[in-house]
This record gives structure tokens, sequence and C-alpha cells, in this order.
């Protein structure tokens, strides 16, 4: 391994370096720490464009582009992922087996369902009858009672039975 002295492609420093190193131990490890956090937005939290992991790493868009397109690790992640089951095309959602835009359709497909099952019951709920002849109120206090039944006030139940 053959040592010499390179400039550094990221910061312009000029280090001692072995042949094919092209960045400085500064850079090489902050590169390093950049990959580990964009590693952790798509495996953890499920990041897919470089705009949401340089939030997520406070770094630049153009080196996170940069750090993506030269690793392949976003490729690679996606397509480990598995396919929406019902359009196939985008990797489906953490913890679910679709894609939004096909949890957004089902969704809004399962609020219109909803919808009409509501209104098939009001409907049906409208053309059943009322009864005929609501509860009198005649016959809400003992002693409307007892006058129908037409027996002394002391005795409701039948001789002999509770004594």
């Amino acid at each position: 391994m053959q040592i010499e002295l390179r400039a550094c492609e990221k910061c312009k420093k000029v280090f001692a370096g072995a042949s094919g190193q092209s960045h400085c131990t500064d850079c090489e490890s902050y590169i390093r720490e950049q990959m580990e956090r964009v590693e952790e937005a798509i495996d953890r939290w499920h990041l897919e464009t470089p705009e949401e992991i340089a939030m997520f790493a406070g770094a630049p868009v153009d080196e996170i582009k940069a750090l993506i397109d030269e690793s392949g690790l976003l490729e690679r992640q996606l397509d480990r992922r598995p396919r929406c089951k019902r359009c196939h095309k985008s990797p489906a959602q953490a913890e679910s087996q679709f894609c939004l835009a096909c949890r957004l359709d089902l969704n809004k497909g399962l609020g219109l369902a909803a919808d009409e099952v509501v209104s098939r019951i009001r409907e049906a709920a409208g053309q059943l009858r009322a009864p005929s002849r609501p509860y009198s109120r005649e016959a809400t206090t003992m002693g409307s009672m007892r006058q129908r039944i037409g027996t002394r006030i002391g005795s409701l139940t039948p001789k002999n039975r509770w004594s």
C-alpha cells in the first residue's frame, strides 16, 4: 500500500492517504455518520424521498442525493420491501399490505359503503308502520290497574298463593 499526498474531494485539505482514498479522515467519518443516518431514516422511519431523508439527517439535499446515488442504498432498501397487494407497483407501507395511495382509496370506498348502509337502514326504518294504538295512560298506576281488574286494593295475588 503506497501512501501519497492527496487533496480531499470534499474539503480540499491536503492529507496523506493510501491510493484509492479520496477523503480525509474528518470527511470520511462525517460521510460514515451521514450514511448511518440515511440507513436509519430508511430502515426505521421508512422515509423514501431524498428530501425527507435530508430533513431527518440534517444535511443538504444534494449531499444526501449524492450519498444515495453513490451507495445505491435507497434502491436496495425499497426493493426489499413487499409490494402493495392491490396495485403491485408501489412498496407497501410499514405494518400494512398496501401503499399509501391504495390505503386512501380503500378507506374512501369503505366510507362510501358505510354511508350507503346507513341510508338503507334509515329508509327501511321509515317504511315500518307505527303501532296503531299507542299504550294508553290508564294502566300506569296501581290504583287504575286494580279498578280495571276489579280487585280490592289490598290483594292483587290469588288466594293461598303467598301468605
